[in-house]
């Protein structure tokens, strides 16, 4: 792991580019999870050098002005260009918090984070006075600490597998829903009750903040035991939202809802949290946080992940 990044850092520090294979490595091969040694991960090494590289050839999008590319976001005053170290918390944890209304307000999402993920590797890449002591080193009051790198890689890693997977994702023909016609599959209320606890802890993962879970570990190293504790970090008046009565589980529409369901009928079926390594399995299920369920299968003609999305759980189960 050493040598492939003190390659590609020297590539960069000589002015060359890093290539697309870096940035494709970084965000789908990385394993955020694997524990840092001593102090950063690959995912931290190689998302720095990412961020670092940013900071020289995104100034476009440093220099974007939040309140002109984004709704209701705090300092919209302020170009990135000239954000603080506590000013880009301040807004990447807005990012983070309200994902789905920028995503659905059509904001210019993807240029800014290039643009935040730059203004992360130009504050990094120079010692220089921070205005916020948490993310500061003490033994190096000019430089960035780990933990501030480990929470700010692998936000933004999360944070663009969002922008990927929603950039390749197919949209699934329409098939019948079951009992209909023309549909084979039977659902009945001991499915759903069945299939509540697992749905519960799906909900919990779609209802947390993208990157909050993978950010909970790393700030409480060794003392993760399951999303509950995120969720209530998080949120500490958390209620859980009750599963869809059958007729709404038949319809399928409210994917995460319905997606426990599909293990009743198919249990070798792997679930995929959007922090996780995906594994080798021709087929498994992708769930983001806000909720959003994907099918993700092998393409065996194009030896490559064909992802696919709908409007009903079903019509994805169909492609199984």
């Amino acid at each position: 792991m050493s040598s492939s990044l003190s390659a590609l850092n020297l590539q960069h520090e000589q002015g060359g580019e890093i290539g697309q294979s870096t940035w494709h490595d970084w965000l789908w091969q990385c394993d955020l999870h694997e524990p840092a040694a001593p102090r950063l991960n690959r995912c931290h090494l190689l998302g720095l050098l990412i961020a670092r590289h940013k900071a020289v050839y995104c100034q476009d999008e440093m220099y974007l002005r939040l309140g002109d590319v984004m709704q209701s976001v705090v300092h919209p005053s302020k170009k990135i260009v000239e954000l603080s170290l506590r000013q880009l918390r301040d807004v990447v944890e807005d990012v983070q918090m309200h994902w789905a209304q920028h995503c659905a307000a059509g904001d210019s999402v993807v240029d800014v984070l290039h643009g935040l993920m730059a203004k992360f590797g130009d504050l990094a890449r120079h010692e220089q006075k921070h205005d916020d002591l948490r993310d500061v080193d003490p033994e190096r009051p000019l430089r960035l600490n780990a933990a501030c790198i480990k929470r700010y890689t692998s936000t933004f890693c999360v944070l663009f597998r969002h922008l990927d997977v929603e950039a390749r994702a197919t949209q699934a023909q329409p098939v019948p829903r079951p009992g209909e016609e023309g549909c084979d599959l039977q659902l009945e209320a001991y499915h759903a009750q069945a299939a509540k606890d697992t749905y519960y802890t799906h909900a919990m993962h779609a209802d947390i903040p993208p990157a909050a879970r993978i950010a909970y570990k790393q700030e409480f190293a060794g003392m993760y035991h399951s999303i509950t504790q995120v969720v209530y970090f998080h949120f500490p008046d958390y209620h859980r939202t009750p599963h869809a009565p059958l007729p709404e589980l038949r319809q399928g529409t409210k994917l995460i809802h319905a997606l426990a369901l599909t293990l009743q009928l198919r249990p070798e079926m792997k679930v995929v949290m959007e922090d996780e390594q995906w594994p080798d399995d021709d087929c498994f299920w992708l769930v983001l946080a806000t909720g959003k369920v994907y099918l993700v299968k092998t393409n065996p003609e194009e030896m490559e992940r064909d992802i696919f999305t709908a409007s009903s759980i079903w019509d994805l189960f169909a492609l199984i």
